[in-house]
């Protein structure tokens, strides 16, 4: 485990049960500044746990999460949440707020909950909506906007919250193809910036295109973590998600994965 002394955030040792079943064995990992982190894995290999310890949503059945080189199990809530921010796969608001109050929301870890919003926090609400290309939803009601229009809502607020770290459980699920370009170079500007990106995902390819760096997780283990290009090769793609495939390289270092042709449905192609 990389122990640098400037990590935003750290897991050490950490160990999840639940009823009786590790859910994850010994995970440590260390998260730097400017890094976007993409973690993959199949259902169940304990993505969207990890991500829920690394915020404090779940208490570690041993091990421990540092935020710097504070513990994150001292922190209270609201200085949690100003050095990490959160975008879940499910989202639900109870109340009618419009899309510009949710995005609002992430401004409450800053003010306070007795504090209205400054004018600050409007011109902060206002840029993220732009910069994802979603400031024509601002006036609508949040429980009328689409399934992804929701989700670029929610990572909309977070990204208003402007912590340090941001962590994210598929984020691009359910974003249409140019929204899901648009939120990847919305991550790599928030790198640029030395803020850092824990995101999951089930593509590869949104791996290749935008992650710094890729952990693989297998059985509630990490099995691999490095750089895409030399994490994310077929054989490494075929051992998480039994598939065969190709992966293909593209201009400007980009590359992707194509499946391999069953030989049934060769067999019916070439009948047809």
């Amino acid at each position: 485990m990389n122990c640098d002394p400037d990590s935003l955030l750290r897991a050490e040792g950490l160990t999840f049960d639940r009823q009786g079943r590790a859910i994850l064995r010994g995970v440590d990992l260390t998260i730097g500044p400017g890094e976007i982190v993409a973690l993959l894995g199949a259902n169940g290999a304990g993505k969207t746990t990890l991500l829920r310890l690394l915020m404090g949503f779940l208490k570690p059945s041993s091990g421990r999460v540092l935020v710097g080189k504070t513990a994150l199990a001292t922190l209270s809530a609201r200085e949690s949440a100003q050095q990490l921010a959160y975008v879940a796969q499910v989202h639900t608001i109870a109340f009618p707020y419009l899309v510009r109050d949710v995005v609002l929301l992430g401004r409450l870890p800053r003010n306070g909950l007795l504090h209205a919003p400054k004018d600050a926090d409007h011109v902060m609400a206002q840029t993220v909506l732009e910069q994802l290309g979603i400031s024509h939803l601002a006036e609508r009601p949040y429980s009328e906007i689409s399934g992804g229009e929701r989700q670029l809502t929610m990572i909309a607020r977070a990204l208003a919250q402007a912590t340090p770290v941001l962590i994210m459980d598929e984020p691009l699920s359910g974003l249409d193809y140019g929204y899901q370009i648009r939120l990847i170079d919305q991550l790599e500007h928030l790198a640029s910036e030395r803020r850092s990106l824990v995101m999951s995902t089930h593509h590869p390819e949104h791996a290749l295109w935008s992650a710094t760096r890729v952990i693989l997780l297998r059985d509630g283990m990490i099995e691999a973590d490095g750089p895409p290009e030399d994490v994310l090769t077929a054989q490494a793609i075929r051992r998480l998600y039994d598939v065969d495939v190709l992966r293909l390289e593209g201009p400007e270092g980009r590359s992707t994965f194509l499946p391999k042709r069953r030989q049934r449905i060769a067999s019916v192609d070439a009948a047809e």
